[in-house]
């Protein structure tokens, strides 16, 4: 927490708070904040993690009065934080306008982007109930049903599969729509080869697929919607400015506008309603307007503020990713946790060296003949039971070549400049960076020689075991996985040409 207040330190803020329901039932609220700075974009950091009794806007604003208290504790504290995002629900706002505008005068409310997209999606959904169907059939049809999965690779060798749309996914029902309409043909004939006494949804799907109305459906979507699931994609990367996030938002609201018929009007309006409802929209828009140089004679506040607000956020995606760690930690075979002892735990581990320290051990299991003693889930399960990141480390006397330790200290060089490169709040690597240096320097105790040649799935194996996929989307991992995909096997190739 110290070095957090450290690299915050008297400057103007930006907070993000949500809440869900963990394994055993609990409500659990998670707050983060980040440095507003017009001269580059700070990597958000979460600060606190509470159970909370019940969830209303009362226990929210109590809960974000408290987590920021440590933060703000220099400088006029109460003028510092510029901006809150969270989701749209009502107790969100009410905690907002009621209670914490009045604690910081300066604070815009900002609902999520990404949730109004969604909402959007959500409406448009709804109003193509036979769509709706052709989907969800289909997603019956190749659901637990290898033979099926066979035949589609067999007859659609150049196509996924069919999208299995998770309604909680933002824009997911529309990416499956938008598939449907530019495979249609393909995935018709495919579907007419199976017998429809197999299965109800075989015969469904048939039935949806000889509908002309169904195909007519697919195209409106296609041609006037399909924006939506690649703006919510655009929206939920890091380190956009303003004004790039709400012209993605703009480029969205002129397609809807364009779209015609009854249909288009009713999403219009859906898409009018959740603009009307987020109430920190417009005064982002209009401090957007002046950094795109659109200056007008109105009173604004200090300019200070308004290049505060260069790289702020519209969408609360970070303080989602974070609940991702919780469900990771917090599993069925580990529930024992104090709340006390939880939150220390999930905000040491929300930083991305963790993150890459889990998934490089892992990376050193499978790369190496240690892969036959431990696999990677035992791994990562182990790792978050133990009192310290140290879990793999091995004594003085253990048998490590110099060889072996020459190799993989070029390979953990290149990582730490890697990883410490480019960062904006650290020069050096942190104690779990050291540590995961030292582990995968000693658990590495031979090199396979097909290693340099699997680096990349291997890596990326690891990745999936151990990252949640939208944490795999954090600039840092994907330079690491570029950096693998272009170096990791050069090293090892270096030293298997030395042995020959």
């Amino acid at each position: 927490m110290s070095r957090i207040k450290q690299t915050i330190g008297d400057s103007y803020i930006w907070a993000s708070v949500d809440e869900t329901t963990d394994i055993k039932g609990r409500y659990v609220a998670n707050l983060i904040v980040g440095k507003l700075d017009s001269e580059g974009f700070h990597r958000p950091n979460l600060i606190s993690v509470r159970m909370l009794e019940q969830t209303n806007h009362s226990t929210i604003a109590r809960f974000v009065v408290d987590g920021l208290r440590d933060i703000l504790s220099s400088g006029a504290m109460e003028n510092r934080l510029l901006l809150l995002v969270t989701d749209a629900a009502r107790y969100m706002v009410k905690a907002a306008r009621e209670v914490l505008s009045a604690l910081y005068p300066n604070m815009i409310h900002q609902t999520c982007l990404c949730h109004a997209l969604h909402r959007v999606a959500e409406q448009i959904r709804f109003l193509f109930p036979d769509v709706d169907n052709l989907i969800s059939n289909v997603k019956k049809v190749f659901t637990k049903a290898p033979t099926r999965i066979s035949l589609f690779r067999e007859l659609c060798s150049n196509l996924q599969l069919p999208p299995a749309p998770i309604l909680t996914r933002w824009g997911t029902w529309i990416e499956a729509a938008v598939y449907y309409s530019k495979n249609f043909d393909q995935i018709k004939a495919m579907i007419n080869k199976l017998d429809e006494e197999d299965a109800i949804s075989i015969k469904l799907s048939q039935q949806a697929f000889a509908s002309l109305e169904t195909s007519q459906m697919l195209a409106y979507i296609h041609s006037y919607f399909a924006v939506i699931p690649s703006a919510i994609g655009n929206l939920e990367s890091e380190g956009m400015e303003l004004t790039a996030s709400l012209r993605i938002f703009s480029e969205v609201k002129s397609a809807v506008k364009k779209a015609p018929g009854e249909i288009g009007r009713k999403v219009e309006k859906k898409f009018e309603y959740v603009m009307r409802n987020n109430p920190g929209l417009e005064r982002l828009l209009a401090a957007s307007k002046m950094l795109s140089g659109d200056f007008d004679e109105t009173n604004t506040p200090s300019p200070n503020v308004i290049a505060a607000y260069k790289y702020a956020p519209v969408v609360s995606c970070d303080v989602e990713r974070s609940f991702s760690i919780y469900k990771n930690i917090l599993a069925e075979n580990r529930t024992n946790f104090t709340p006390k002892n939880l939150e220390m735990y999930i905000v040491s581990m929300n930083s991305c060296a963790a993150f890459l320290y889990l998934a490089l051990l892992t990376f050193a299991m499978h790369a190496t003949n240690a892969v036959s003693l431990f696999s990677a889930r035992y791994v990562f399960e182990e790792l978050f039971s133990s009192d310290h990141h140290g879990l793999l480390s091995v004594n003085d006397d253990d048998d490590i070549t110099d060889e072996q330790k020459q190799c993989f200290v070029k390979l953990t060089s290149e990582l730490q400049n890697c990883v410490t490169s480019g960062t904006s709040d650290a020069n050096e690597p942190d104690d779990l960076c050291v540590g995961m240096y030292k582990d995968i320097l000693c658990w590495m105790d031979k090199v396979n020689e097909n290693c340099g040649e699997t680096a990349v799935p291997q890596f990326q194996k690891a990745m999936d075991l151990t990252l949640d996929k939208s944490l795999q989307e954090l600039p840092e991992c994907k330079k690491l996985i570029r950096w693998v995909e272009n170096h990791g096997g050069e090293f090892l190739d270096e030293e298997i040409k030395e042995e020959k």
